[in-house]
């Protein structure tokens, strides 16, 4: 049966781990990305960036924790650029993900004012209909901002049950 570690003990984990790291000069140099994702989840946030900045040739998967890294600090033209390069120069199982964060971007840049060229491809998940409503209520529309958010709630309520249904599938 999984176990899952209280809050507390995520950060202990993850406190640990950069302790590890920092000790050993070789894991420090060899293990960044492990590194500023620790420091990421402490929220340690400008760290996190300084690492990763560092990198000269990032890994996808430097460049998506880089971009978590600058949304959190809502730094988000730079995010919006970092996404819109990972979607058009990676292929992996991770696309979805990828899309639903460049939709909370574009959400929260309408918010500041700033308005994107990017349409939205698909509302189909609960996740990119509430960014979605978002948007429109930075740009000021108000009534489909609402609709948007009624179907992102139905979409949620669907989602939700059907999660419900599979883990008590596995109980029953």
């Amino acid at each position: 049966m999984p176990f899952c570690f209280p809050a507390t003990s995520k950060l202990f984990v993850h406190n640990n781990g950069l302790s590890t790291i920092n000790k050993n000069a070789v894991l420090s140099d060899s293990m960044t990305f492990e590194k500023a994702y620790c420091l990421y989840r402490l929220n340690r946030t400008q760290e996190s960036f300084a690492v990763l900045s560092k990198e000269n040739n990032p890994e996808a998967k430097h460049k998506e924790l880089k971009a978590q890294v600058l949304y959190r600090m809502e730094r988000f033209v730079e995010c919006l650029e970092l996404y819109k390069d990972l979607i058009k120069n990676t292929q992996d199982d991770y696309e979805a993900e990828r899309e639903t964060n460049l939709s909370a971007v574009v959400a929260s840049l309408s918010l500041e004012g700033t308005k994107t060229s990017l349409p939205m491809s698909r509302d189909d998940s609960y996740e990119l209909s509430y960014n979605e409503s978002i948007r429109l209520l930075g740009e000021g529309k108000n009534a489909e901002a609402e609709a948007q958010l009624r179907k992102a709630e139905t979409l949620c309520r669907k989602s939700l049950e059907e999660e419900i249904e599979d883990e008590l599938a596995l109980i029953r």
